[in-house]
C-alpha cells in the first residue's frame, strides 16, 4: 500500500492483461444510468474521460454488471483495503462471479478521498493509477463508491477490455429547451452506448466530445458528439431565457432544536411558490427530497424519523411554476447536523 497526500487516504493499483473465451452475452434492454451509478460515481466518470480524451485516449463507459461489481468491491473495501478481498481472493473474481467477459482488467482502489475530483487527483498523481486510467487495453469502466469503514470513504474502479462497439445513440430529452449560455456539461445529455460482450452502457456527454455548439446562439443546434470513432448528431434547442425567472437561492440555513430522532430546519424566506427539502446521509452521497413545501411563507419544518448519533446533511432550494412545470433557484448551503 502507499499513502497519498493526505492523513488517512490510500490508494492502490493493479492491472492484469488476460485471455478469455469470446462468450456473448445478450443485449438488454437500455436502463438508464440512474439506476446503476449515484452522483459521485457518474462524477468519476467524467472527469476519468475528459483525462483519456485530453491525453489522446478514448473515452470508456459504465454498464451495469461491471458497476455492480465495483459495487460489491467499494463495499469490502470497508473490511480491507486491498486488492485481495475478504475470502483471500484475487479482486478479479468478483469479474468472474458477475459472469462479465474480459481480455484485460484492471483495478484502482482508494480510501479517505472526501470528493470524485479529490480522488481523482490522487489517481492521476500515481503513476500505477494513471496508468490504469489512460491505458488503451481498457474499454469499459465500473466505479464504486460508499462511505463507512476506517477511512470514511471507499472507492474503487475496475477496468475491462475486449470488445467491439456496435452502437451508439444520444438520450432523448424530447422537446426540452436549455436557456442561452448553458454549457454543455450541463445538460445532463448522455450516450447510449452498445457492444458485442457486455450489452448496454453509459457515458456522459462532455464537451470534449462535442463539436457544433455554440453556447452564446439561441435557437436549434444540431451537435456532433463522437465515441470511439463513431459519431451521432444531438439537437440541442436554446433560449434567450427562462420565461419565468428562476426564484432566488434560499440563504441562512439553520438546524436549531436537535434531539435523537428529529431536529428543525429554518431558512431566509425567498421569491418563489414553495421550497423543496433535501437530505444525504454523507457529504457527497446521494441527495434525496424528503419534503415539498408548497408555500413560500412556511420557512421552516421538523424532520422526523432520524437515527441517533447520525451526522445529516440538508439543503433546501424554492420554486416557481410556470405553464405546469416546476423552475428552481439554486440549493442553500448544506447545514450539517448530528443527532444526539
Amino acid at each position: 500500500m502507499k499513502r497519498v497526500c493526505m492523513k488517512r487516504r490510500w490508494m492502490l493499483a493493479v492491472v492484469v492483461l488476460c485471455f478469455a473465451m469470446c462468450l456473448q452475452y445478450e443485449v438488454k434492454a437500455a436502463e438508464p444510468y440512474e439506476k446503476i451509478a449515484n452522483s459521485s460515481e457518474w462524477e468519476v466518470l467524467k472527469i476519468v474521460n475528459r483525462e483519456r480524451l485530453s491525453n489522446g485516449k478514448d473515452a470508456i463507459c459504465m454498464f451495469k454488471k461491471l458497476q455492480s461489481a465495483a459495487g460489491t468491491r467499494a463495499t469490502e473495501l470497508k473490511t480491507l483495503f486491498s486488492h485481495s478481498r475478504p475470502d483471500g481472493s484475487l479482486c478479479f473474481t468478483a469479474l468472474d462471479e458477475g459472469d462479465i467477459y474480459y481480455m484485460a482488467a484492471g483495478e484502482n482502489i482508494a480510501a479517505g478521498q472526501d470528493s470524485a475530483s479529490s480522488v481523482m487527483n490522487d489517481w492521476m498523481n500515481s503513476p500505477g493509477h494513471r496508468a490504469n486510467i489512460l491505458t488503451d487495453d481498457f474499454s469499459h469502466i465500473g466505479i464504486g463508491y460508499c462511505t463507512g469503514g476506517a477511512y470514511g470513504t471507499n472507492w474503487s474502479q475496475l477496468f475491462v477490455g475486449g470488445c467491439t462497439l456496435k452502437s451508439i445513440a444520444v438520450n432523448d430529452v424530447g422537446t426540452k429547451s436549455y436557456a442561452k449560455g448553458t454549457s454543455i456539461n450541463d445538460m445532463g445529455r448522455y450516450l447510449i452506448v452498445k457492444c458485442n460482450n457486455h450489452g448496454t452502457g453509459y457515458v456522459p456527454v462532455i464537451k470534449e466530445m462535442c463539436k457544433g455548439y455554440s453556447a452564446s446562439e439561441t435557437g436549434t443546434q444540431t451537435v456532433t458528439v463522437t465515441y470511439r470513432n463513431k459519431k451521432v448528431k444531438m439537437t440541442v434547442k436554446t433560449g434567450t431565457s427562462s420565461s419565468v425567472s428562476r426564484p432566488k437561492k434560499v440563504k441562512d440555513l439553520k438546524a436549531y432544536s436537535v434531539k435523537k430522532t428529529s431536529l428543525k430546519l429554518k431558512w431566509k424566506k425567498t421569491s418563489g411558490k414553495g421550497y423543496e427539502i433535501w437530505r444525504a446521509t454523507s457529504k457527497n452521497g446521494k441527495y434525496k427530497k424528503i419534503k415539498t413545501i408548497s408555500s413560500s411563507k412556511t420557512n421552516t419544518y421538523r424532520v422526523k424519523k432520524l437515527k441517533s448519533g447520525k451526522k445529516y446533511y440538508f439543503k433546501v432550494r424554492a420554486f416557481k411554476k410556470s405553464n405546469g412545470k416546476k423552475i428552481y433557484g439554486s440549493f442553500s448551503k448544506a447545514v450539517v447536523v448530528k443527532t444526539k
